[in-house]
């Protein structure tokens, strides 16, 4: 029986004495790479060893629990919690994902003299702490180490489509009509892209559909072109640019460029230049071409992939704009609601709500068009199911029509979320 007791005291003397651990928010992030961060970390205790101990947990526990600035985006490394992990990490295992540890300056007493105050600069192992905390199930891996599988098991992959690179003062119809080897090489790559399982989307085939329509003409072939890629629903665009040297009966070469922008914003997500082939003789430049990419193919998709991952991580973008309608009831300055809110402050804040993080910019706002040129939206709903402009537009016009009793249309197109107030 005093065994038993005993063990209870025991037991219930080490719960109080970790409950009772002071852990410090003080962490400033110093250097980090892929495998180590170095973390200057500042704690007290009653003993200089206290302190010091203090300070190599607490850089550790501000780094799962509340984020350090400029590493992970200030976020939580852990995304769920395990009281036997946490109580085990913290008794011993910490010190196994401390590379090197240094006292900065002295160990001094407190202001009120009772304790000792500490700074150390330590050195994590967050390369193996991040595959720890993944093989416990406690944190998802970085958006660098997530393959295409994995981002395709998380998100759809985002559809690519492949244009041939061309001046300011060319079109793309031009480009294919005149320079048969771009077309090849972008047929070619095209084809690789459906190996790997991207869904594609044919920019001959849009082309097609823009001139033949009864609203072309001429004077605005290159706006209606460049209407094509950002509507055709294409995530990301690909330019592929091919050079070559030789002829067919000495023997060709050549060497290719590509490079993937993200249709919304614009911003480069992937870039590759690859070296020149060897000189064949009678062969298609398609077929070259493929063997030129095909040597930096994985490290193109690789970059791809980590934007995927950050995609899936951060949301999406797509663009909003709503619009008065000539003769309708409603504008932006109606009054809608009990509060007597305008309605272009409503859908402001709904769709601020609605954003992942918050994350919206308003281009231009007035009493007949509401603009946001950009919304990072979810990457899935509160049920799993991936998230794209429609749904998510869907959702506001619902709101607009059914909470706030607010005639409207909608009009979708890509990425792209027309409202029109009735």
């Amino acid at each position: 029986m005093k065994q038993v007791l005993f063990l209870i005291f025991s037991f219930l003397l080490s719960a109080t004495w970790a409950t009772a651990q002071e852990y410090s928010n003080s962490v400033a992030l110093v250097s980090q790479s892929d495998n180590l961060l170095v973390v200057d970390s500042k704690a007290v205790g009653d003993r200089k060893r206290d302190a010091q101990e203090m300070a190599l947990k607490s850089a550790f526990h501000c780094l799962f629990y509340k984020g350090v600035a400029g590493y992970n985006g200030g976020k939580p490394l852990l995304q769920k919690d395990n009281a036997y992990y946490s109580e085990r990490f913290f008794s011993e295992r910490y010190a196994m994902f401390v590379g090197n540890s240094t006292v900065i300056g002295d160990i001094g007493k407190t202001v009120d003299k009772k304790r000792y105050a500490c700074t150390m600069r330590v050195e994590i192992l967050i390369g193996s702490l991040v595959r720890d905390l993944v093989t416990e199930g406690l944190a998802s891996k970085p958006a660098s180490e997530t393959s295409m599988e994995e981002t395709d098991e998380a998100i759809v992959l985002p559809s690519i489509m492949v244009v041939p690179y061309k001046t300011e003062n060319e079109t793309y119809r031009s480009v294919i009509q005149k320079n048969s080897d771009k077309r090849s090489a972008m047929v070619k790559v095209q084809e690789m892209f459906v190996q790997y399982g991207v869904t594609t989307i044919d920019l001959e085939g849009q082309l097609d559909a823009v001139y033949t329509s009864k609203e072309f003409n001429l004077s605005t072939a290159r706006s209606a072109e460049k209407n094509v890629i950002t509507r055709s629903g294409a995530d990301v665009y690909v330019t592929v640019d091919v050079q070559q040297q030789g002829t067919s009966e000495m023997g060709k070469r050549v060497k290719v460029d590509m490079k993937a922008y993200d249709t919304k914003s614009g911003s480069i997500l992937s870039t590759t230049t690859t070296g020149w082939t060897n000189p064949i003789k009678n062969v298609d430049v398609g077929d070259l071409c493929i063997m030129a990419v095909k040597t930096r193919m994985s490290d193109f998709m690789r970059a791809l992939s980590t934007s995927f991952a950050k995609q899936m991580q951060g949301g999406k973008t797509i663009s909003l704009r709503i619009f008065k309608s000539k003769a309708g009831k409603w504008s932006l300055d109606s009054q809608v609601g009990d509060a007597g809110y305008t309605l272009s402050s409503v859908i402001r804040r709904w769709v601020k709500k609605h954003a992942e993080k918050g994350r919206i910019h308003i281009k231009g706002g007035v009493n007949e068009l509401l603009w946001f040129d950009t919304i990072a939206i979810p990457s899935t709903d509160e049920d799993g199911m991936s998230m794209d402009a429609a749904t998510w537009g869907d959702s506001l016009l619902y709101y607009l029509n059914q909470e706030l009793r607010v005639a409207c249309k909608m009009k979708f197109d890509g990425t792209a979320i027309d409202i029109t107030l009735q």
